[in-house]
């Protein structure tokens, strides 16, 4: 399972998805939250099957999970098989269907809240992974995207996410206006 995984976030096409994204994100949760197991393996599955573009993503990787993970854990363990695939399908929307998941996606998003340098390469890193759409394709998806988050009342869950939610709303607004005056150059 850990090999399949590495090769996974290994893919060649990934750039911001790679294997330092849930690392990053255990590293800062352990320290932030003293994550739970159900929480780490979701953290670990949530990306590990990645198409740029594919709605299907969050799905097919829960579904990996359970199949590496549902006949090996003990019959104890069998509740949380649920509690970590819910955690990995949250990850679609960013809208916790559990406290567990919470800090989970608030780990996920707290990139959106880094100073704008660091932002912007993430977005730029982002659209490496897409590209196979075009410019056009790109900056409709990625308007999309932007203006759905900022739609929200809130992106973050967690007291630690507080501190993520208004620099992450200025930083996406920024990306927006970028996208919307034609100035947004992602290379």
């Amino acid at each position: 399972m850990i090999i399949d995984l590495t090769k996974r976030y290994t893919e060649l096409h990934r750039r911001y998805h790679d294997l330092e994204h849930p690392i990053e994100m255990i590293t800062i949760g352990q320290a932030v939250y003293d994550l739970t197991d159900d929480q780490i393996a979701a953290i670990w599955y949530h990306d590990a099957i990645y198409v740029a573009g594919d709605p299907l993503n969050e799905k097919n990787s829960a579904d990996l999970f359970m199949r590496h993970y549902q006949h090996r854990w003990t019959q104890e363990r069998k509740s949380h098989l649920d509690v970590v695939y819910s955690i990995i399908m949250d990850t679609k929307y960013h809208i916790p269907s559990s406290e567990e998941a919470k800090s989970v996606l608030d780990l996920d998003l707290m990139g959106l809240g880094d100073p704008f340098q660091d932002y912007w390469q993430s977005a730029k890193w982002i659209r490496e992974e897409f590209h196979k759409f075009s410019d056009e394709e790109w900056n409709k998806g990625r308007t999309k995207f932007l203006e759905s988050m900022l739609d929200k009342e809130r992106i973050f869950w967690t007291d630690f996410g507080d501190i993520y939610e208004r620099p992450a709303r200025i930083n996406m607004e920024r990306e927006l206006q970028l996208l919307r005056n034609g100035t947004a150059r992602y290379v």
